[in-house]
């Protein structure tokens, strides 16, 4: 899991997935980076408890999602908060969704990139990077 982690200058890559609904359609891909400076614990079982790991140790936390579809921004709110709630609850989850809400673009288009940081302070910050098209 963490031994074959990518160094960025400021990130690490733990952990990547794509989502899919129905069992066919591919939503979004997401990366999962974290600051290169923490600890992560090499015998993590999963992508989650190494992301809990380096909650636990303060760390900036970076969820980096990009689209496969255009998707309208309520029902990626919504799909995201059905991630997070079993994870970490209801309340968490809708502040979560509430946060990120105003970071996106509506409909968010296939191709963006939105970056979520979760900073240890609870802060939590949205920014959607627009497509590139050569």
């Amino acid at each position: 899991l963490v031994k074959n982690c990518r160094v960025h200058p400021t990130h690490c890559l733990i952990s990547t997935q794509v989502r899919v609904k129905y069992g066919f359609i591919k939503v979004y891909a997401v990366g999962v980076y974290v600051s290169p400076r923490v600890a992560l614990d090499k015998r993590a079982a999963s992508p989650l408890a190494a992301l809990r790991t380096a909650r636990r140790d303060g760390a900036v936390v970076e969820l980096r999602l990009t689209m496969a579809r255009d998707v309208p921004k309520k029902t990626f709110v919504d799909a995201l908060a059905e991630q997070i709630t079993p994870r970490a609850g209801a309340p968490q989850s809708d502040t979560f969704a509430a946060a990120i809400t105003g970071g996106l673009r509506d409909p968010t288009p296939e191709g963006s990139t939105t970056t979520i940081r979760l900073d240890p302070d609870g802060t939590i910050l949205c920014a959607n990077q627009p497509v590139s098209r050569v």
